[in-house]
């Protein structure tokens, strides 16, 4: 069986924690593992089916949206770590996780 996208999706969740961590972000870390990634394959991620042995794999648009922002927040060292800890919180509240 063939998977397309796998990588992009481990690649990006990867990134977005190894970002909290080096920005000392480690309670937005847990957050982030214990409210996102602890769900279900099926709240986190579509499949499709291309043909019979090859498969496209991608996150639900608003966990992409949601992993995305973290990675830029978290990034974003001319803000204030403060500031960058509200606003992953504020994103995780209104993204519903």
């Amino acid at each position: 069986m063939r998977v397309s996208g796998r990588h992009e999706m481990e690649a990006l969740a990867s990134a977005a924690m190894a970002a909290l961590r080096e920005a000392g972000l480690i309670e937005e870390l847990g957050f982030l593992q214990n409210r996102v990634f602890a769900l279900g394959s099926e709240r986190l991620f579509e499949t499709e089916q291309l043909d019979q042995d090859a498969w496209l794999w991608r996150f639900k648009p608003m966990v992409e949206l949601l992993l995305l922002h973290v990675l830029d927040v978290a990034r974003g060292a001319a803000r204030s770590t403060a500031d960058r800890r509200r606003e992953i919180r504020w994103a995780l509240e209104v993204s519903g996780y």
